[in-house]
């Protein structure tokens, strides 16, 4: 559920800020690199008195705004969640673990089995292999 609502809103707020430089562009307005902090102030820099593409932009800004607040409110509950969880906390030691995948793993395997082979469970939750060189 966290996945899927994590992933949401990450290509909601990717495609407004797309649609914005489209928007954009059609006008001749180049937004070039941007980081997330800039974003929003190279827009209003470009749309300084035009009046249609103001009222557009504004819109869109707001629209990503509330949702770059609430994805981070979402993922610091899922955090403070994964601190309370012991089995969570020794699970993001590992490379390639973060919050999301430890608590998805700790609830899909509740009690660990000892019986229970690596491949098992890389076959039901996914693989995440990293080199260490």
């Amino acid at each position: 559920m966290e996945r899927i609502a994590l992933g949401r809103s990450f290509k909601v707020s990717f495609t407004i800020e797309m649609s914005l430089r489209g928007i954009l562009r059609g006008f001749g307005l180049k937004v070039g690199a941007t980081t997330r902090r800039t974003y929003a102030g190279r827009i209003r820099e470009l749309i300084a008195g035009h009046p249609t593409l103001e009222a557009i932009a504004t819109a869109l800004l707001k629209v990503r705004e509330a949702l770059v607040h609430e994805f981070a409110g979402f993922e610091r509950k899922l955090r403070a969640i994964a601190r309370q969880d012991e089995n969570a906390k020794r699970l993001m030691t590992t490379p390639c673990v973060g919050v999301l995948v430890a608590l998805t793993f700790v609830a899909a395997v509740d009690a660990p089995d000892p019986g229970l082979s690596e491949t098992n469970v890389r076959d039901s939750h996914g693989d995440c292999r990293v080199k260490v060189f």
